[in-house]
């Protein structure tokens, strides 16, 4: 979702995407974010996985059907926005490795993104906590910690504003406008129930 139908707590990416896109082709847009994301992350991992001793559990974790078919099983339907989360940890654990700067930015960078995205991605602010003062070896915990605490924080009073209570979200208009400036053939209800991914061919075009 964007802001098109008015202020949600969920539409960063969408406002981002469909502010910078100017196209009809969303869904191909859409598929290509979300394989980046998922590429990025999975490259992450075995970067972390060649950096790090892994003991036995940790290899039959990374093989199973789980880990390994999640992406596929969940593409459909736009993905978990969780993912992003998890993406900005993984950055997080190569600021640990590598002590780059650069990391930690980007980190940053992809949890407000994430958090600003889906709101579920604050509860994946204790594991971050957790890593940075129980398992990492990261100087000025504290001091880092606060810059994750700050956007989940930013992400709860802006939920809780009188500005957020004064503004309604309208789905018809974020529907209608979607198929109308996106070549989208979906109906509302399609698209607010994980649809929009689904590449079909209609009227000779493939969307």
């Amino acid at each position: 979702s964007n802001y098109t139908g008015g202020m949600n707590r969920r539409g960063l990416i969408g406002e981002i995407v469909t502010s910078v896109y100017s196209g009809n082709n969303l869904k191909i847009v859409i598929v290509f974010l979300i394989t980046i994301v998922y590429s990025w992350l999975i490259l992450n991992i075995y970067i972390i996985f060649k950096k790090i001793n892994q003991n036995y559990l940790s290899i039959f974790i990374l093989l199973s059907p789980f880990y390994v078919l999640f992406s596929i099983n969940d593409f459909r339907g736009g993905n978990s926005k969780e993912i992003i989360g998890f993406l900005a940890l993984t950055l997080l654990i190569l600021y640990d490795i590598y002590k780059s700067n650069a990391y930690l930015l980007l980190s940053l960078l992809v949890y407000f993104i994430g958090v600003f995205s889906h709101n579920l991605n604050i509860f994946l602010f204790p594991g971050i906590i957790f890593y940075i003062f129980v398992m990492s070896k990261i100087q000025k915990k504290t001091y880092i910690s606060s810059f994750y605490l700050i956007i989940v924080l930013a992400n709860i009073v802006i939920y809780f504003s009188p500005f957020m209570h004064d503004s309604y979200f309208d789905i018809k208009i974020w529907c209608n406008d979607l198929i109308t400036n996106y070549n989208l053939y979906d109906t509302c209800f399609e698209l607010t129930d994980g649809n929009l991914l689904d590449l079909k061919i209609n009227d000779g075009v493939l969307l």
